[in-house]
């Protein structure tokens, strides 16, 4: 029995449902029930009933799960107390543009107010850079959106996916596309864009989304290249082109009518990753962050 058996035990019983467990840990339906197997056969006896609407609590479910959510509170106990030591009190914390600008700033704020001794600092970093400071120990954990799993080949990363955003055409409020709400992918092909750069966060995102919509992204029309999306927002709103962005990164102009958005049939949402080490010594500070992070989403 180890403490990860008891996080999957604890979430099943919470949500009485194995398949929607797997959803929220990111592991398959097979792996917990392997977990909630060697629970049972530490215990020697069943912890759940399985019916056709999910899984109940047996007797002996209701007595493990009570003993359960205490361990895994003292441990989230334990792993503070740690935590604040000089040696452990800080994390670090890469990001890309749009979630860490957009979506990080108040999830770190919250972590901060329930952890208020740790000393927390947020970078904004290329996809590529994020990687390669998670990987050589610089930062604690990264936040990325993109970036497709499979290209993470190092055995030593963790990578979870957290959450995910619509990803919308963005045009002028009185513009030529400002009375329609939604276009085919093919639109995008006739619309000047403006751009991020190449290995951005949300340019890799935009790119794969078009490829499983079958758009080959080396036929859009690309008038302009910018490194921020707040100088592609300007830039959109004086009329000088379109984009496709994150809705979380233009939901302030779409409320005060700055900007329009387009839904893109077929288009896809653009996903966010959380990556770490598979490191026996990462601090108990990151790993609550982890888990403040998972399976919650950002806000």
């Amino acid at each position: 029995m180890n403490v990860w058996q008891l996080e999957v035990f604890c979430t099943v019983a919470r949500v009485k449902s194995f398949s929607r467990a797997a959803r929220l840990l990111h592991l398959t339906q097979p792996g917990v029930s392997a977990q909630i197997l060697a629970l049972e056969k530490h215990f020697g006896t069943r912890l759940f009933r399985r019916h056709a609407q999910g899984v109940d609590l047996t007797p002996a479910g209701e007595v493990a799960f009570e003993y359960a959510r205490r361990i895994l509170e003292l441990v989230e106990g334990m792993e503070k107390a740690v935590s604040t030591t000089d040696e452990t009190r800080q994390l670090t914390i890469a990001a890309t543009q749009t979630v860490g600008n957009y979506a990080l700033p108040c999830t770190v704020w919250a972590f901060k107010e329930k952890n208020p001794t740790c000393d927390i600092r947020l970078e904004i970093a290329s996809v590529a850079d994020v990687v390669a400071g998670v990987q050589n120990g610089k930062f604690d954990v990264g936040v990325l959106e993109g970036c497709d799993e499979a290209a993470m080949k190092d055995p030593d990363l963790v990578v979870r996916s957290i959450t995910a955003d619509e990803l919308v055409a963005v045009v002028a409020p009185d513009g030529r596309w400002a009375s329609v709400e939604e276009i085919e992918p093919a639109e995008l092909l006739r619309m000047p864009l403006l751009m991020r750069e190449p290995g951005s966060g949300v340019r890799e995102a935009v790119e794969q989304c078009l490829t499983r919509a079958g758009i080959d992204p080396a036929q859009l029309q690309v008038v302009a290249v910018m490194g921020s999306n707040e100088a592609i927002k300007s830039a959109v709103s004086a009329g000088r082109g379109a984009s496709i962005l994150s809705r979380l990164a233009v939901q302030r102009e779409l409320r005060t009518g700055g900007l329009k958005a387009l839904r893109v049939r077929g288009l896809g949402p653009m996903r966010f990753l959380l990556i770490h080490r598979r490191d026996p010594l990462l601090s108990g500070l990151a790993r609550r962050f982890i888990r403040f992070l998972t399976p919650a989403d950002l806000c």
